[in-house]
Protein backbone atom coordinates (compact mmCIF):
# COMPACT_ATOMS: atom_id res chain seq x y z
CA UNK A 1 0.00 0.00 0.00
CA UNK A 2 1.64 3.60 -0.65
CA UNK A 3 0.21 5.99 1.30
CA UNK A 4 1.35 9.16 3.27
CA UNK A 5 0.86 9.95 6.91
CA UNK A 6 1.00 13.22 8.36
CA UNK A 7 -0.27 13.77 12.22
CA UNK A 8 -0.85 17.41 13.47
CA UNK A 9 -2.02 18.20 16.77
CA UNK A 10 -5.41 20.98 16.90
CA UNK A 11 -5.32 21.36 20.37
CA UNK A 12 -3.67 21.87 23.18
CA UNK A 13 -3.62 21.66 27.06
CA UNK A 14 -3.93 25.43 28.98
CA UNK A 15 -4.44 26.34 32.57
CA UNK A 16 -6.06 29.65 33.53
CA UNK A 17 -4.78 30.91 37.09
CA UNK A 18 -7.51 31.18 39.99
CA UNK A 19 -7.00 34.68 40.32
CA UNK A 20 -7.62 35.44 36.55
CA UNK A 21 -10.05 38.40 35.88
CA UNK A 22 -12.53 36.12 33.60
CA UNK A 23 -12.10 32.81 36.43
CA UNK A 24 -13.13 35.99 39.51
CA UNK A 25 -15.73 37.62 37.62
CA UNK A 26 -17.85 34.53 36.37
CA UNK A 27 -17.56 33.32 40.15
CA UNK A 28 -18.92 36.18 41.27
CA UNK A 29 -21.72 35.95 38.62
CA UNK A 30 -22.63 32.46 39.64
CA UNK A 31 -22.79 33.32 43.36
CA UNK A 32 -25.60 36.63 42.46
CA UNK A 33 -27.53 35.03 40.22
CA UNK A 34 -27.54 31.26 41.98
CA UNK A 35 -26.31 31.73 45.35
CA UNK A 36 -23.67 29.28 44.74
CA UNK A 37 -20.07 29.79 45.65
CA UNK A 38 -17.70 27.72 42.95
CA UNK A 39 -15.39 25.00 43.19
CA UNK A 40 -12.70 25.68 40.80
CA UNK A 41 -12.14 21.65 39.21
CA UNK A 42 -11.38 20.76 35.74
CA UNK A 43 -13.74 17.30 36.86
CA UNK A 44 -15.76 18.01 33.83
CA UNK A 45 -13.79 16.12 30.91
CA UNK A 46 -12.46 17.31 27.54
CA UNK A 47 -13.87 20.49 26.23
CA UNK A 48 -13.81 22.76 22.94
CA UNK A 49 -11.05 25.71 25.44
CA UNK A 50 -8.59 23.48 24.68
CA UNK A 51 -8.53 24.92 21.21
CA UNK A 52 -8.11 28.52 22.58
CA UNK A 53 -5.40 27.97 24.88
CA UNK A 54 -2.86 27.93 22.53
CA UNK A 55 -3.62 31.38 21.82
CA UNK A 56 -2.87 32.70 25.34
CA UNK A 57 -6.33 33.09 25.83
CA UNK A 58 -7.45 32.71 29.32
CA UNK A 59 -10.51 30.31 29.44
CA UNK A 60 -13.44 29.01 31.73
CA UNK A 61 -15.88 26.25 31.42
CA UNK A 62 -19.14 26.84 32.76
CA UNK A 63 -22.38 25.26 32.00
CA UNK A 64 -25.40 23.87 32.24
CA UNK A 65 -25.33 20.34 34.71
CA UNK A 66 -25.70 17.61 32.18
CA UNK A 67 -25.35 14.08 33.93
CA UNK A 68 -26.49 12.36 30.01
CA UNK A 69 -24.04 14.53 28.01
CA UNK A 70 -22.85 12.65 24.61
CA UNK A 71 -25.58 9.74 25.66
CA UNK A 72 -28.64 8.83 23.78
CA UNK A 73 -31.27 11.31 24.53
CA UNK A 74 -29.10 14.21 25.59
CA UNK A 75 -30.94 16.68 27.24
CA UNK A 76 -30.96 19.14 30.10
CA UNK A 77 -33.78 21.32 31.77
CA UNK A 78 -34.98 24.31 30.68
CA UNK A 79 -34.24 25.95 34.41
CA UNK A 80 -30.82 25.36 33.79
CA UNK A 81 -30.82 26.89 30.51
CA UNK A 82 -32.28 29.91 31.78
CA UNK A 83 -29.82 30.25 35.12
CA UNK A 84 -26.87 29.62 32.06
CA UNK A 85 -28.56 32.71 30.44
CA UNK A 86 -28.65 34.97 33.47
CA UNK A 87 -25.19 34.34 34.67
CA UNK A 88 -23.85 34.65 31.16
CA UNK A 89 -25.47 37.87 31.07
CA UNK A 90 -24.77 39.28 33.92
CA UNK A 91 -20.91 38.40 33.29
CA UNK A 92 -21.18 40.41 29.96
CA UNK A 93 -22.63 43.03 31.66
CA UNK A 94 -20.15 43.18 34.77
CA UNK A 95 -16.77 42.68 32.71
Amino acid sequence: MDYSLKLTQGSYPFVTTRDSKVVKKLSESIANITGVQTKLSTAGGTSDARFMGAFGIDVVEFGVINDTIHAPNERTSIVEVETLYEVFSDIVRTF
